[in-house]
């Protein structure tokens, strides 16, 4: 008889087992199905005798995915007890610490990790800042590694005549930002010292404008968009625009950033099909101080949606200026967009 009560309560006691994991699968199953299929993944440990859920997303958490998260955790009985969390560079995590009920002891954690994320509770879209940052003509290694520093998604203009430019591209890439080769064109005023630039005579005329550029462009990988500096008299003539437009087209270059907020180079980039975009703010290395032209962006941002704020790669002051907003948390990380987060633009 004592052996077959013994059976009968082992068995009991696996049923409740199994069914108790098979509960908490379903709880962590439909918590994962907050986010899109394959986005999350989730395990179960157990430390000191007190669960630990771990889930584990790319995606984004705003206070929608935490009201529909806590439903799930109070519908199954738990009561928050305490909630932390740490952002980082499109990144961040959570900890949940729950209780069965109040005075019990019956703790459970839950922890969830983000990556890949624009929006971490508590920042909420629509009252931020969204701003993508080009920094044209980073000339060196030393400029570009303090400029990444900052932690944020940069895209970074190379000038095409410049011979550190493949190695700088390789370097970019391996940060994981983007790069646009920038075109210095032809000025109304020429000054020696701004380097060598493409002028309209050669544009106009594509066999001698394939010799000039062509092999420069195959220095380079994952080139994302064409910019430009200088090209007062150029970008005016829509015949030598258009040409050069062409060119870089014919090679897979789909982004035109315009660092100018107006003239006609940008209107003709729209017209052939780039997604283009033309500055909103432009921060130089002229500026004693940056602040109302950093504030002027921001402003921007919340009325249009997003700025395009163009920095110069020297621009030491304006660079210090945002590493600040980054300390003092007056500017999350996440207000910073990556190059495919820009809005399309209509064609």
């Amino acid at each position: 008889m004592r052996k077959l009560i013994f059976i009968t309560f082992t068995i009991l006691g696996s049923l409740s087992t199994i069914f108790a994991q098979s509960t908490t699968e379903d709880m962590l199953n439909e918590i994962t199905a907050i986010w899109p299929a394959n986005a999350c993944g989730h395990f179960s440990t157990v430390e000191n005798n007190i669960p630990l859920y771990s889930i584990a997303c790319s995606g984004d958490y705003t206070a929608k995915e935490r009201k529909a998260f806590l439903d799930v955790i109070f519908k199954e009985g738990y009561q928050l007890r305490n909630e932390n969390w740490k952002h980082g560079n499109r990144s961040g995590y959570y900890v949940y610490r729950t209780e069965r009920a109040r005075g019990t002891g019956d703790f459970a954690f839950f922890k969830l990790f983000f990556r890949d994320s624009r929006w971490l509770y508590p920042n909420v879209p629509g009252d931020g800042a969204q701003l993508l940052l080009y920094v044209r003509e980073v000339k060196d290694i030393e400029s570009l590694m303090a400029w990444q520093s900052l932690g944020v998604p940069i895209v970074f203009g190379l000038n095409i005549f410049n011979d550190n430019s493949p190695a700088l591209a390789e370097k970019i890439t391996e940060y994981g930002q983007a790069y646009l080769l920038s075109f210095p064109l032809e000025p109304k005023k020429a000054n020696p010292q701004d380097g060598p630039y493409l002028e309209v005579e050669t544009a106009l005329d594509s066999q001698k404008l394939s010799e000039l550029i062509d092999h420069r462009i195959a220095q380079y990988n994952d080139i994302r968009g064409f910019s430009y500096t200088m090209g007062s008299i150029f970008t005016e003539n829509v015949f030598a625009m258009r040409q050069l437009l062409s060119h870089v087209r014919g090679r897979g270059i789909q982004f035109y950033f315009d660092p100018v907020s107006a003239g006609t180079a940008f209107e003709t980039a729209r017209l052939m099909s780039f997604q283009a975009y033309r500055s909103t703010n432009i921060i130089e290395a002229g500026l004693k101080s940056p602040k109302t032209y950093w504030d002027r962006a921001i402003a921007h941002s919340k009325k249009s949606g997003y700025s395009l704020v163009v920095l110069d790669g020297d621009a030491v002051k304006a660079r210090d200026y945002i590493a600040t907003q980054l300390r003092g948390k007056k500017l999350p990380p996440s207000a910073f967009l990556k190059l495919e987060e820009l809005p399309v633009q209509p064609n």
